[in-house]
């Protein structure tokens, strides 16, 4: 009788770094990631593809790259791959619209104008990176959502 072993297959482990600028040209957030093995090898492209949720699959199959793309960074002058910010403000109004923008405060009138601003702003951001980041690898704790 023949003994077989099965070997498991060691982990993948990526670390990603993700850094958010702001789009002079788009007027909104830019959320821009890398990542590399840890032996310092960079991921390629369709590595950093295969980030994307499964959800999104038929726009990945259809217009990747202007979902997911390389594009300068705006402080470190290299690529740097990006969630691609052009339709970042037509999705954002349409989520402010339809109740995205809530605040934790139970009376906003209560707080300062600078306060309400921080606050929307917060909630805004939680938002953003809530709806762009899974296209990056990024997940949003629901901690965040529910703290104030």
């Amino acid at each position: 009788m023949g003994r077989s072993a099965a070997r498991a297959r060691p982990a993948v482990v990526w670390v990603l770094e993700h850094h958010v600028a702001y789009s002079v040209s788009y007027q909104v957030p830019l959320l821009l990631f890398g990542g590399r093995e840890l032996s310092g090898r960079p991921l390629s492209l369709e590595q950093l593809w295969a980030l994307v949720p499964a959800v999104y699959g038929a726009r990945m199959a259809t217009d990747r790259w202007s979902t997911v793309s390389q594009l300068e960074h705006p402080v470190l002058q290299r690529p740097w791959f990006a969630v691609h910010p052009c339709n970042t403000s037509r999705l954002m109004e349409r989520a402010l619209a339809t109740g995205g923008r809530q605040t934790c405060r139970a009376e906003v009138g209560a707080i300062s104008s600078d306060a309400a601003q921080d606050e929307w702003a917060y909630q805004y951001l939680l938002l953003w990176l809530s709806t762009f980041g899974p296209l990056s690898g990024l997940r949003v704790s629901e901690a965040y959502a529910t703290e104030c």
